[in-house]
């Protein structure tokens, strides 16, 4: 691998790379280690922070890196073909982490039939979104809410179904011309019984608990267009909760 060669001269490419990019957390006390380096003439340093890369964004990225695994026990400093520092072997499912090592150094893991196998990812994982690499990097097929959340949700899309179609029924039924059957009377009897399990107010209590916006307001919809309220009706309400308890901090 061909060295960057830092030297006693280098300052202006140190101070332009940390005045011209963005710097996360870590890079710049690294930065200033080598400006402090450079300015008292310490060449013995500069050498070493050359034998991290042939950037400065790879010396800066591998020396974080090393620190890192000192920190687990590695002593050992590797680098792979693309010049990026071996140090360690660690298992995660922290899409945080993971966002912060490049793909070239990642390997997915997925467990079949009992044992551990290689998945291959055409998936950039450095300074990846974090949903992201949530959602494909650790294979949440089922997406991100809780199983229980997931069944709640469901439960009350069922509910708001049955609701319709028993007012539906009913609806029909109060026709005078409409001849109820016996199946009419069976299914509404069975639509009643289903509908006892929540009120109204309930039903709209935990739709408002729904912290996914896009669920929460097509489930908002649907209880508006069975119980006669609309946008407006509960925009007031708040309107009026908010005025209650602005009151109560005066």
């Amino acid at each position: 691998m061909e060295n960057l060669q830092l030297t006693i001269n280098s300052l202006d490419q140190i101070t332009a790379y940390r005045d011209e990019n963005h710097l996360v957390k870590y890079e710049p006390g690294i930065l200033n280690e080598m400006i402090n380096a450079v300015e008292s003439r310490d060449e013995d340093t500069l050498q070493w922070f050359n034998s991290f890369g042939d950037s400065l964004r790879a010396v800066i990225m591998n020396v974080y890196a090393y620190r890192k695994g000192l920190e687990f026990g590695f002593t050992d400093i590797k680098f792979d073909q693309y010049g990026w520092l071996i140090s360690m072997i660690f298992v995660t499912h922290s899409p945080f982490i993971l966002s912060d090592i490049p793909d070239q150094q990642v390997m997915f893991l997925k467990v079949d039939n009992g044992k551990a196998a290689q998945v291959i990812r055409d998936r950039k994982t450095f300074g990846a979104n974090i949903h992201n690499l949530l959602s494909d990097g650790f294979f949440m097929e089922d997406g991100f809410c809780g199983a229980f959340a997931i069944d709640k949700i469901n439960e009350i899309i069922a509910y708001l179904n049955i609701q319709k179609k028993h007012d539906q029924l009913v609806f029909l039924q109060s026709n005078k011309n409409h001849k109820v059957t016996q199946d009419e009377d069976n299914q509404l009897k069975d639509y009643e019984k289903k509908l006892i399990k929540y009120t109204p107010a309930e039903i709209k209590g935990i739709i408002e608990l729904i912290g996914e916006n896009v669920i929460a307001n097509k489930l908002l919809e649907m209880y508006d267009e069975l119980y006669q309220t609309t946008p407006k009706d509960r925009i007031s309400k708040e309107i009026k909760r908010l005025q209650d308890l602005l009151a109560k901090h005066k």
